[in-house]
């Protein structure tokens, strides 16, 4: 088996989006002992690769080169879990408001 030299693709294909196994890969290197880390890892990439912000080669140099799990995408997945929290924490007001009021409609019968 061949190993991997990314200087064999075109230019076409290192400025395409990433695939979704480059951005498995990523996840499985930086979360390998936390499945929820690794799935939000891959959710943060393919955020970027849909916006066309993160290319073949930059998952190739993240796979090959980094050590650790960069500060740009490390911030997105902390503003994604805070922004998550806060949607849960008003979704869980409203639910106590709407039982508030129906209990208020509606007493229970003795």
């Amino acid at each position: 088996m061949s190993k991997f030299d990314i200087s064999n693709f075109s230019d076409a294909v290192l400025k395409s989006p990433a695939t979704w196994a480059q951005t498995w890969k990523i996840a499985y290197k930086f979360g390998k002992d936390d499945y929820l880390r690794r799935k939000r890892i891959q959710g943060c990439l393919w955020h970027f690769v849909k916006r066309k912000q993160f290319t073949f080669a930059d998952a190739s140099k993240l796979i090959d080169k980094s050590k650790t799990f960069p500060a740009k995408y490390e911030k997105t997945l902390k503003e994604y879990l805070a922004h998550k929290a806060s949607a849960k924490s008003v979704q869980k007001n409203v639910q106590n408001m709407t039982k508030q009021s129906f209990a208020k409609k509606f007493k229970p019968m003795k």
